[in-house]
C-alpha cells in the first residue's frame, strides 16, 4: 500500500520516504587479516604474587586512577566484593540466535558452528566465550570501556582469536576523515614512556578489526567513565579510620593493670650515695621503674603476682577508658554509606546488615540490576559485532541476535506463584475465546497443547459452606 503525501494549502508537509534496500555486505570495510594491536611485552609470569604491607601509603602514592582502582579491587574486601557482584551477576548465561535475512527463520546449523567457535575462543583462559564476556565486563567496571581486536586468518576464511585490549593503552586523536572530524584510536606500547609525542612508537588501530564500547562516555570523549573512581576517596577514608581505631583500641580499648609505686616507701630504699646526687637519684629511680615494668611484662598468663610492698597492682579495669569517647559504630556506618554509594551496590549485597524491609531491598536490587543491564547492552553489541565478522568470513548472510539471560532475583516460591497466576489468566483468556489452546500452551510451556482441556470448577475466593450466592449473610 502506497502512502500518499499530505498537502496543506498547496504546500507539501509530509512526503513518504522510499524504503531503502541494502544488501548485508553493502558499505562494509574490506576484510583485514592478522593482528595489529600489540601483545604484552612480558615474556615470563611467575606463580608468586606479592602483597601490600602499607596499603594506605601505596594508595596515596598511586596517581593513576585506574591503577589505584585495580589495587583496591585486589587488596580491599569492599571493592573486591563489589567487583565480584558486578562480574558474576552480569553474566548469568546467554544465548546466540542467528536468523536468516527475513529476521524470523532461525539457522540452527550455523548456530551449532558458532557454538564450536565460542568454545575455542579466548584460549589463554580456556574459558571460551563465557570467560571473554567476564573480561569485557571487568574492563567496563574497572577500566571504563570494553574493547577487543578480532584476528582474522591469513586465508580470510576463519577467525583465529579475539583479544581483549587494555583501554589504558589506547590514545585517541581527533583527525579528519572524508571531511569529518573523527576520533582515531592509537595503541601505546607498554614500554612507551614519553606520552608527549603522539606519533612516535604508537600503532594506529584504524585499519584493525577493532571494537570499542565505552562505559557511560562523556560528551565528545570516547574514553568512557570510571564507575569505581568515587570509591578511591571512600576507601582512603575507611583505611585511615580503621588505622585510627586500631590505635585507639590498642591504647584504650582493653582493660590493663594499673601498677603504682609508693614513692615514700621507695625513698627509704634509695642508696645513701644517691640521696645527695640528683643525677644518680634520677638514674636509680628510672632503673627501678624499668625493672618493675620488665617483671610484669615477662609474666606468663598462668603466673601469679609477686611484688614488693612498695608496689600496688589494681586488678580492675585499670587504665581502660571509662569516660565518653567517639562512637566508632556511628562513624563506620557513615563510612559504609559512602562506600555503598561509590561502588553503586546496595548494602544487602555488601554484607551490611540494616533494617530495610524485603520490599525496599527488592527495589534496591532492581535498580542495581538496571545498571548491570546497561553494561550488558554494551557487551551484547560487542559480541554481535564479533559474530557479524565471523559470519562474514564464513560466507554466511545472516543476522545475529545475542541475548543475556535475565537476572533472576525472585525465589522459587515466587516463581511458582507467578506461573500459577499466569496459568489462571491464560485459562480465562482461552475460556473467553481470546486465545486458542495452542497459544496458551506455547506461552506457558513452549509447545502446543497435548490434549483437550478438562472442564473444571474455577477457583473461588474465600471459603466455607455458605450456599447463598447473593447474600454474604443469611441475616441480611
Amino acid at each position: 500500500m502506497k502512502i500518499p503525501s499530505i498537502k496543506v494549502f498547496g504546500r507539501e508537509i509530509f512526503k513518504p520516504r522510499t524504503p531503502r534496500t541494502r544488501s548485508p555486505d553493502e558499505n562494509l570495510p574490506p576484510l583485514r587479516s592478522g593482528r595489529i594491536s600489540q601483545p604484552p611485552t612480558i615474556k615470563y609470569l611467575s606463580p608468586y604474587r606479592s602483597r601490600q604491607t602499607a596499603l594506605l601509603k601505596t594508595l596515596r602514592s598511586t596517581y593513576d586512577a585506574v591503577d589505584a582502582i585495580e589495587l583496591l579491587t585486589e587488596e580491599t574486601g569492599d571493592l573486591s566484593q563489589a567487583l565480584y557482584n558486578f562480574v558474576r551477576l552480569a553474566n548469568v548465561g546467554h544465548e546466540m540466535k542467528i536468523f536468516a535475512l527475513d529476521k524470523t527463520t532461525r539457522l540452527p546449523d550455523i548456530e551449532l558452528e558458532w557454538r564450536d567457535f565460542a568454545s575455542r575462543v579466548n584460549a589463554m583462559s580456556n574459558a571460551g566465550l563465557d570467560g571473554l564476556i567476564d573480561q569485557f565486563h571487568y574492563l567496563a567496571f574497572v577500566r571504563g570501556a570494553m574493547t577487543c581486536e578480532v584476528e582474522v586468518a591469513q586465508t580470510l576464511d576463519d577467525i583465529v582469536e579475539v583479544y581483549p585490549v587494555n583501554p589504558q593503552t589506547i590514545t585517541w586523536q581527533l583527525e579528519e576523515r572524508n571531511g569529518r572530524q573523527v576520533w582515531i584510536p592509537y595503541q601505546v606500547p607498554t614500554n612507551f614512556i614519553s606520552r608527549t609525542t603522539l606519533t612516535n612508537g604508537m600503532v594506529s588501530l584504524e585499519e584493525a578489526n577493532f571494537f570499542w564500547v565505552p562505559t557511560d562516555p562523556k560528551v565528545d570523549d570516547p574514553r568512557g567513565r570510571l564507575l569505581l573512581k568515587p570509591a578511591l576517596a571512600s576507601i582512603d577514608f575507611q583505611i585511615q579510620i580503621l588505622n585510627d581505631v586500631q590505635a585507639v583500641l590498642h591504647n584504650q580499648g582493653f582493660p590493663r593493670y594499673d601498677v603504682s609505686i609508693d614513692m615514700e616507701k621507695l625513698m627509704t630504699a634509695i642508696p645513701p650515695d644517691a640521696r645527695s646526687d640528683t643525677k644518680k637519684l634520677r638514674e636509680w629511680l628510672k632503673d627501678h621503674i624499668q625493672w618493675v615494668k620488665d617483671q610484669f611484662e615477662s609474666l606468663n598468663p598462668d603466673d601469679s603476682f609477686i611484688h614488693l610492698s612498695d608496689t600496688t597492682v589494681d586488678l580492675g579495669n585499670g587504665a581502660a577508658n571509662q569516660g565518653r569517647g567517639i562512637d566508632v559504630r556511628a562513624v563506620m556506618e557513615m563510612v559504609d554509606v559512602q562506600i555503598e554509594n561509590s561502588v553503586k551496590t546496595p548494602g544487602t549485597m555488601m554484607q551490611r546488615v540494616n533494617s530495610n524491609t524485603e520490599t525496599w531491598a527488592t527495589v534496591q536490587f532492581r535498580v542495581f540490576v538496571s545498571g548491570l543491564q546497561n553494561i550488558q547492552r554494551g557487551s551484547k553489541r560487542l559480541i554481535e559485532s564479533i559474530c557479524k565478522l565471523w559470519l562474514r568470513v564464513h560466507g554466511y548472510q545472516a543476522i545475529p541476535v545475542f541475548e543475556h539471560n535475565t537476572i533472576d532475583y525472585t525465589s522459587e516460591l515466587q516463581r511458582s506463584q507467578i506461573k500459577q497466576a499466569k496459568a489462571v489468566f491464560l485459562q480465562l483468556a482461552q475460556n473467553m475465546g481470546w486465545i486458542s489452546g495452542n497459544e496458551a500452551a506455547n506461552e506457558l510451556f513452549g509447545h502446543d497443547a497435548v490434549g483437550e482441556p478438562r472442564q473444571t470448577q474455577p477457583p473461588q475466593q474465600g471459603g466455607g459452606d455458605n450456599q447463598n450466592n447473593g447474600d454474604q449473610s443469611s441475616n441480611n
